[in-house]
């Protein structure tokens, strides 16, 4: 079993395989997208600036493949770590969390490893935390030049790889600084085994 783990740990991402592209510019083309107001059309001149001539449809699938790729590969215990760091937090009574389905599996994890206080009750209300959501007002100026969504399946994966950038770009993921990009595009390349 183990020897199964690690061969998998060795074995280079496939995620890119067959693509035109190399992953440097799939990741930086996904991570600007996710970041930064702009839309698929401008990021497709973006690119032609430096040299990379690739469609504005091209971007639009790399976004609905990696984007929530990012997202999987970046575990939910991040958030917690960082939220029970602050001094104020120290074994919390009640947690309040939205409905996300991590939530439940991280605050198990991190009460098996005693990062967490074991009686602290995790309590999902998606009415209760609007601090925690007022959050998503960021959203907004992200999709906005990307004239919205085009139906639920491509807002579903779009929105997962925004608040996976969100993570990072905020600093809630451990040694990665809020305006470190250099850092933060290492961080995404690792996460699909490529070189930054």
């Amino acid at each position: 079993m183990a020897r199964r783990q690690r061969a998998a740990q060795v074995r280079p991402d496939q995620s890119f395989k067959g693509r035109q592209f190399t992953a440097e510019v799939i990741l930086w083309a996904v991570r600007w997208y996710l970041m930064f107001p702009v839309s698929y059309r401008d990021l497709e001149l973006m690119l032609a600036d430096r040299g990379v001539n690739v469609d504005h449809t091209t971007i639009y699938r790399w976004i609905q493949a990696y984007a929530p790729e990012i997202d999987k590969r970046i575990p939910a215990k991040r958030f917690f770590r960082k939220a029970l760091g602050q001094p104020h937090t120290v074994n919390p009574r009640t947690i309040t969390v939205d409905k996300n389905p991590a939530y439940p599996c991280a605050v198990a994890e991190m009460k098996e490893d005693g990062e967490l206080w074991r009686f602290a009750r995790l309590r999902q209300c998606k009415f209760l935390n609007n601090m925690v959501e007022q959050d998503h007002r960021c959203v907004k100026r992200l999709v906005r030049p990307g004239l919205g969504f085009g139906g639920l399946h491509t807002a579903r994966r779009t929105l997962a790889g925004y608040e996976a950038m969100a993570m990072i770009r905020k600093g809630q993921v451990r040694g990665i600084g809020k305006r470190d990009m250099r850092a933060q595009a290492s961080f995404i390349a690792e996460l699909f085994q490529v070189a930054a």
